[in-house]
């Protein structure tokens, strides 16, 4: 295992619905397999909702923390993972603008 990112802490920044499973997951694997640790993050609290495709239904994550609650002093790094939806609903959300 690789110790690159270790000590890090990774903030994955999605919407509750809408992420690309696979450019959270592959992205999130990586981080832990460099030794780091991802946090995941959502405009809300509750269940995130992953797709496949863009349309179809994906797994669902629970997200770590709301945005609102934690600051960007508090992580190394952030990801946006793609899909079409995420970056388009997260850009509506003014925690998440000011996160960035």
């Amino acid at each position: 295992m690789s110790t690159e990112l270790r000590g890090k802490r990774i903030a994955f920044l999605v919407a509750n619905v809408g992420v690309e499973q696979v450019e959270l997951t592959s992205p999130w694997q990586a981080v832990k397999d460099a030794g780091g640790e991802p946090v995941l993050l959502a405009p809300e609290k509750e269940q995130v909702q992953a797709v496949q495709g863009d349309l179809n239904k994906g797994d669902t994550f629970d997200p770590d923390h709301a945005i609102a609650d934690v600051s960007p002093g508090d992580f190394d790094a952030v990801v946006l993972p793609g899909g079409v939806a995420n970056p388009d609903k997260l850009r509506l959300v003014t925690e998440a603008v000011e996160f960035v």
